[in-house]
C-alpha cells in the first residue's frame, strides 16, 4: 500500500525537488495527498484508471518543465489551443520535448508494477491533504488549475478593453496580461492586397531618416516616393510612436511602443516576442540593415538576443566595400541600398524579412562628395538630402523590379519619426504633431489596385498585427497595435521620452484614459511583464558597481553588457580592462573616470576587442597617455570621448592629429590645458557637443568655434571670468547653439537677460550665476526657452523663486533653486 502510494507520488515529487528544485518541504505532503487520490481513482475505476493516470502524471512532469524552460505554468484556457496544436511544433522542438516524454512516461508507469489495493475511505481522506499544507512552494497543477486566476488590470481596468476589436485571441497567462495567441482578424478590410494563404513573400520595411509626411508632394523632391504613393496603398494619418529611431524600430517589431522612459537603449533581458520571432517560425530569415551604427542604443546585442539572424551596418559595408563614402553618422544611403539588393539577390531563394535604415538625411544633411552641397537653412539642407535618398529609393526598386525581386516583396516604407527641422539635430522639449506624423506606404507588386487611400488612423504599432493579417498568421503576441487591414477606431499613444508630460493618446478618451495608458506600458516593461523570460534573453544591458569596492568583487561581477560604469573605481586595474576585453564584445559605452591604475595596456586590450564602443570616458586617470588616445582615435568610430584633466591634452598635442574624425559628436576636454579650442574643427569637423573650462581657453578662439564649427551644445565649466559682454557674444556666435551650461558664472548680471529680446536655446543651464537677482530671472522668464534651470542662484529671493514656478506650466521642464553656490 505505501509503495504504491509513494509510486503514485513520485511524479509530482520529481518535478517539485527535481524539475522546479523546490527546496525540501511540507508542500511534498501535498504531492502525497494526490497520490492517494490518484490512489482512490483506481480502487474505484480499476481499468479506465490505466489510461488516465498515465495521463495525468505526464501532465504534472510537463507543467513543471514548462515553466522550468518559459516561466509559464499550465491554465485551463490553453485547452482551446488543442485545435492549433501544429503551431507550437517549432516550440517543442526548441524546449526539447522529444527527450521529455520518453522520460515522463517511464515514470508515470511505475505504478503499474506495484500492488493495487481495493478502496478503502483513509485514501479520500488523504487526498484532503493538499488543500490544508499551506505555502512553502508552488502549489500542485490540479490545485493551480483549480484556483482562480488573478485578474489582469490597467489601472483598475481589464487591458483587454484596450486591445483590438478586430483579433481573435486567448489570453496565455494571468501574470502577463497581454501575452496571448492570436488566432486571427476578421472585420471590414480597409485596402485590397492579395496574398495567398501559406504564401510566403519577402517582407522589407524600409525606414527613412526623420521622413515626416508633410515632406512628400513637394515639387521635384521626391518623385520616386510620390511614385510608389500612387502605385501602392498610402495611409496618410500615420504616426511613428516617438521621436527615435530605436523607439520606432521596436514599436514595428513588438506592436506596441517602446517604454515611456528616459533610457536611450533597449534592454535585452526584456522577454518580447514579436516580428522576428514569428517570422522565422515560418522559414523566413530575419535581416537588419543599417547605414548607421547598430551599436547605437544598444540595438545590436538586443537585435541579437532577440534571434536576428543578420545585422549588417555601415561599418560591414565599409569592410566589404572600402570605397564606401561616409560622413558623421554613417555611410550614404546609395551604398547601403546597394549592399542590400546584393544581399536579397543572394539569398531570394529563402524567405526574407528585411529591416533597412537609413541615415542621408540625418542632420548635419551634407550630399555625397560628388554632388554639389546645398547652401541656405537646415530646411533647404534637409530637402536635398531628401531628394537624394528618393532617388536612392526609386533606384533600388528599379532594379529589384528588373531582377524579378520586386512581384515577390512586399514594402512598408515609412518615416522613423516626423520633421526634426526645427530644433536641428535635437529632439523637441514639447513636440508637435508633426514630430510624430510620418507617411506609411504599402507596396505589393501586382497584388492589388494602385492608388489606394486608408484614411484609418495607424502608427508603428500596428505593424506587427498588419503583417499577420495579410499573411494569415496565428502565433503568440503581447501587441496593443491593430490591423492596418481591418477599419477600426482604436487607441494610438505618442510620447517624447524627453518630456514626461509630454504624451497623448490619439482615438483615446481624454487625459485620464492617457495617463493610465502611459503608466501601463512604463510599468509592463519596467516589470518585465510582457511575457515569460527565456533563458536565452538573460543579458544584461548596464553594469555599475558599489563605489570603492575591491578588484575582485568588480571581476566576479563582469560579464558582457552594453554599458559598464566604474567611474570612481581607485582599485580597478589592468586586470578588469582585460577581463571586460574578454567578455563585453558588445560592449559600447565604458566609463574609467579617476580609475588611477589603469594604463595604455588595458585600455588597448578594450579597443582591440571592444569594436563597436561608441563613448570612453578616461577622465583623470593619470597613467594614460597620448599614445593610447591617438590610437583608438583611428581605430575605433567613437561618438564620445571624455578625457577631462589629463595633461597630454594641449594645443600642440590637438595640432599633432593628422586624421579626420568625421564621426566624432561628443568631446569633453575641461580641465586641461587646450587654449586654441577653433583648432578641434580640423579634427572633429562635425562635433555637435563639447565640454571645456572657460577658465582655460581663449574666449576669442571660442567664439570661432561656434561660428565656424558646428556645436549644438556647450557645457562651460569655471566661467568666473565670463562678463556679460562675452556672455552675449557667446549666444551671438553660437547662432546654431542650443543647449547651453555655464558653472560658477559669477559674472554674468541681470543686465545680459535683460538685454536679450529673444533666445534661440533649447535649454539654458546657470549654475551659481551668484549676480542674477529676481529682476533678471524675470526677464529670463519672459524669453521663450522651453528648459530652464538656475541652481544655487543666491541672489535671487524666496518671492522671486515661488513667482518663477508659477510659471511653470509654459515650460517643458522648469527648476529654479536658491541657496549656497558651494
Amino acid at each position: 500500500m505505501i509503495v504504491t502510494l509513494a509510486f503514485l507520488a513520485l511524479p509530482s515529487w520529481v518535478a517539485r525537488f527535481m524539475i522546479r528544485r523546490e527546496k525540501i518541504g511540507w508542500k511534498g505532503l501535498e504531492d502525497l495527498g494526490i497520490g492517494a487520490l490518484f490512489l482512490a481513482l483506481y480502487a474505484m475505476l480499476p481499468k479506465l484508471s490505466l489510461v488516465v493516470i498515465p495521463l495525468l502524471q505526464c501532465l504534472i512532469l510537463f507543467d513543471a518543465y514548462l515553466e522550468r524552460k518559459t516561466h509559464l505554468r499550465l491554465e485551463r484556457t490553453y485547452v482551446t489551443l488543442i485545435p492549433q496544436w501544429k503551431e507550437f511544433i517549432d516550440s517543442a522542438k526548441q524546449l526539447n520535448m522529444h527527450r521529455f516524454f520518453p522520460l515522463a512516461l517511464g515514470l508515470s508507469i511505475l505504478f503499474l508494477f506495484a500492488k493495487h489495493p481495493s478502496f478503502s475511505f483513509w485514501m479520500l481522506g488523504a487526498a484532503c491533504i493538499p488543500f490544508v499544507t499551506g505555502t512553502g512552494g508552488k502549489k500542485h497543477l490540479f490545485l493551480h488549475l483549480l484556483s482562480r486566476p488573478p485578474k489582469p488590470t490597467l489601472n483598475g481596468e481589464d487591458p483587454t478593453h484596450f486591445l483590438s476589436k478586430n483579433e481573435e485571441s486567448k489570453l496565455l497567462h494571468p501574470q502577463y496580461p497581454l501575452y496571448r495567441y492570436l488566432e486571427g482578424f476578421h472585420g471590414e478590410k480597409t485596402f485590397d492586397l492579395r496574398v495567398d494563404k501559406g504564401e510566403k513573400p519577402h517582407i522589407l520595411f524600409l525606414f527613412i531618416e526623420s521622413l515626416g509626411a508633410q515632406n512628400l508632394r513637394i515639387p521635384g523632391v521626391t518623385p520616386h516616393l510620390d511614385r510608389l504613393m500612387q502605385e501602392g496603398i498610402y495611409f496618410p494619418h500615420f504616426y511613428s510612436n516617438s521621436i527615435q529611431t530605436f523607439r520606432a524600430l521596436y514599436a514595428a517589431l513588438y506592436g506596441l511602443p517602446a517604454a515611456p522612459n528616459h533610457q536611450l537603449s533597449l534592454d535585452p533581458k526584456l522577454a518580447a516576442t514579436g516580428l522576428i520571432d514569428l517570422l522565422k517560425g515560418k522559414g523566413y530569415q530575419a535581416s537588419f540593415f543599417n547605414g548607421a551604427s547598430w551599436a547605437l542604443n544598444n540595438l545590436k546585442m538586443f537585435l541579437k538576443s532577440h534571434g536576428a539572424d543578420t545585422l549588417v551596418d555601415s561599418r560591414d559595408i565599409k569592410k566589404a566595400c572600402p570605397e564606401v563614402k561616409e560622413f558623421s553618422w554613417g555611410i550614404f544611403d546609395e551604398y547601403l541600398f546597394q549592399y542590400v539588393l546584393d544581399y536579397f539577390l543572394a539569398h531570394q531563394d529563402t524567405p526574407q524579412f528585411g529591416t533597412l535604415m537609413t541615415i542621408s538625411t540625418h542632420h548635419p544633411y551634407v550630399l555625397p562628395p560628388y554632388l554639389p552641397q546645398k547652401a541656405g537653412s537646415d530646411r533647404e539642407k534637409f530637402l536635398s538630402t531628401l531628394s537624394y535618398t528618393d532617388q536612392c529609393v526609386g533606384t533600388f526598386i528599379e532594379k529589384l523590379d528588373r531582377e524579378g525581386v520586386l512581384e515577390n516583396t512586399l514594402l512598408f516604407i515609412m518615416g522613423d519619426h516626423g520633421d526634426m527641422i526645427q530644433e536641428t539635430f535635437l529632439m523637441p522639449s514639447q513636440t508637435t504633431i508633426e514630430n510624430y506624423h510620418v507617411p506609411l506606404i504599402i507596396y505589393g507588386k501586382g497584388r492589388g489596385k494602385g492608388g489606394q487611400v486608408v484614411d484609418m488612423e495607424g502608427s508603428q504599432a500596428d505593424l506587427m498585427p498588419t503583417v499577420m493579417d495579410l499573411l494569415h498568421l496565428s502565433g503568440e503576441t503581447h501587441a496593443l497595435g491593430k490591423s492596418l487591414q481591418r477599419a477600426e477606431t482604436h487607441p494610438i499613444f505618442l510620447y517624447n521620452y524627453l518630456n514626461h508630460r509630454d504624451y497623448h493618446v490619439r482615438q483615446g478618451q481624454g487625459e485620464s484614459f492617457a495617463q493610465a495608458y502611459r503608466d501601463f506600458l512604463l510599468n509592463i516593461h519596467t516589470h518585465n511583464q510582457l511575457m515569460p523570460l527565456k533563458k536565452k534573453e538573460r543579458k544584461t544591458a548596464h553594469l555599475t558597481f558599489p563605489k570603492g569596492i575591491s578588484e575582485e568583487e568588480v571581476l566576479s561581477r563582469i560579464e558582457d553588457a552594453y554599458s559598464i560604469d566604474l567611474g570612481y573605481q581607485p582599485h580597478v586595474t589592468d586586470r578588469t580592462l582585460k577581463r571586460i576585453a574578454e567578455v563585453s564584445s558588445h560592449l559600447g559605452i565604458l566609463n574609467l573616470e579617476m580609475c588611477f591604475s589603469i594604463t595604455d595596456q588595458g585600455v588597448r586590450e578594450v579597443v582591440a576587442k571592444c569594436p563597436d564602443l561608441l563613448e570612453l570616458n578616461i577622465s583623470h586617470c593619470p597613467l594614460i597617455s597620448h599614445h593610447v588616445v591617438d590610437d583608438l582615435l583611428q581605430s575605433l568610430h567613437l561618438d564620445a570621448l571624455i578625457i577631462d584633466g589629463l595633461d597630454f591634452v594641449t594645443d600642440e598635442w590637438v595640432a599633432s592629429l593628422a586624421f579626420n574624425m568625421k564621426w566624432m559628436m561628443r568631446l569633453s576636454l575641461a580641465y586641461t590645458y587646450i587654449k586654441d579650442v577653433a583648432a578641434l574643427i580640423r579634427v572633429f569637423p562635425y562635433l555637435e557637443t563639447a565640454f571645456f573650462s572657460y577658465s582655460l581657453i581663449s574666449h576669442e578662439s571660442l567664439i570661432k568655434l561656434l561660428e565656424k564649427g558646428k556645436l549644438h551644445r556647450l557645457n562651460l565649466f569655471e566661467c568666473q571670468k565670463l562678463t556679460d559682454e562675452t556672455f552675449l557674444q557667446i549666444l551671438e556666435a553660437g547662432k546654431q547653439l542650443k543647449y547651453l551650461v555655464l558653472t560658477d558664472c559669477h559674472g554674468v548680471t541681470d543686465a545680459a537677460f535683460l538685454a536679450l529680446k529673444e533666445m534661440r536655446l533649447n535649454t539654458l543651464i546657470l549654475i551659481a550665476p551668484t549676480n542674477l537677482t529676481d529682476r533678471g530671472l524675470d526677464a529670463l522668464l519672459k524669453l521663450s526657452i522651453p528648459q530652464l534651470e538656475i541652481r544655487k542662484g543666491i541672489g535671487l529671493t524666496e518671492k522671486g523663486i515661488q513667482h518663477a514656478r508659477k510659471s511653470a506650466v509654459q515650460f517643458a521642464h522648469l527648476r529654479i533653486d536658491g541657496g549656497s553656490p558651494f
